[in-house]
């Protein structure tokens, strides 16, 4: 005869967790500081792919909970919903994630070829990661031991020392392009329409 139970662990309510904290330095955004920001930040082991996904108005940085391991986080002014000539899509994936300005249709400009597509002015959209930064065994390690500590105190602490493992600085992808019109015979000029081709969509 035998006989068998379901063990769990000793510290079952134990997190195996650190906290982290990438900084976001906006010093090279073209425009004033945004008024929010999104962060992707992927785990990534042999065995699976973790994302963390935080959309904030703090734009100073971003706290998460992460194992031991190495993670890649990208970061971007604003929410996908807050754009009008965006479209977002495969944020799911860190190597793979994009975003395209939306086609639209004119009524003054026809594209030359099938496969060109028509884009109106976009927002300014600014985008940095961090790749690779790891999360230490150690820093879980003493992650641990302040939480057993607090506990075995009976202390709720205010939190738990947090580990500044990465700056993003995001940079815009947008550029802006100034032109000067001339012309001769052209009197009460009011205003002028212009297309730049050739232009990447994504």
């Amino acid at each position: 005869m035998a006989g068998s139970c379901e063990h769990k662990e000793l510290c079952y309510y134990h997190p195996h967790t650190a906290p982290v904290q990438v900084n976001i330095d906006w010093s090279l955004f073209p425009m004033e500081d945004p008024t929010g920001m999104t962060a992707y930040s992927f785990m990534i082991d042999d065995q699976e792919k973790e994302i963390y996904k935080t959309t904030s108005h703090n734009i100073d940085y971003i706290t998460l909970d992460l194992e031991a391991g190495f993670f890649n986080t990208v970061v971007f002014n604003q929410s996908e919903s807050e754009y009008g000539s965006f479209e977002f899509s495969n944020l799911e994936d860190y190597h793979t994630a994009q975003v395209r300005v939306i086609q639209v249709k004119s009524n003054w400009y026809t594209t030359k070829a099938p496969d060109t597509k028509v884009g109106t002015e976009p927002e300014w959209l600014a985008v940095g990661r961090a790749e690779d930064v790891e999360v230490t065994e150690e820093m879980v390690e003493i992650a641990e031991q302040e939480y057993l500590a607090s506990k075995q105190d009976q202390i709720m602490r205010a939190g738990r020392a947090v580990n500044n493992v990465a700056t993003v600085t995001p940079i815009s992808v947008i550029k802006q392009v100034e032109f000067k019109v001339y012309g001769q015979g052209l009197y009460n000029l009011r205003s002028v329409r212009a297309a730049l081709e050739g232009m990447s969509e994504g």
